[in-house]
């Protein structure tokens, strides 16, 4: 694997199961990581986790990636100093 190490990412369903686990994985490989998912409370808790474990910039957009009303959500997460996604997931 390339290193990734400051790159950025953007993970849907990251709240648990797969997602979370994507998303731990990039944290751990240096990688800034956006979690989005649609369960607020999940997000918020595996956000402060990441960010307790890793040394790297994590945050969190509450939305439903497959709703396209809630896209511009991931629009407002976008103008955050974190998220370019430089990583295709």
């Amino acid at each position: 694997m390339r290193d990734l190490a400051g790159q950025t990412a953007f993970v849907t369903g990251a709240a648990s199961g797969i997602g979370l686990g994507i998303a731990t994985a990039l944290s751990q490989a240096g990688v800034k990581v956006m979690l989005c998912d649609i369960e607020e409370e999940a997000l918020k808790k595996a956000v402060a986790d990441l960010k307790t474990r890793t040394n790297v910039d994590v945050d969190g957009v509450n939305a439903d990636s497959d709703d396209f009303a809630q896209a511009f959500r991931f629009q407002i997460a976008q103008d955050s100093d974190l998220i370019s996604p430089t990583v295709p997931i």
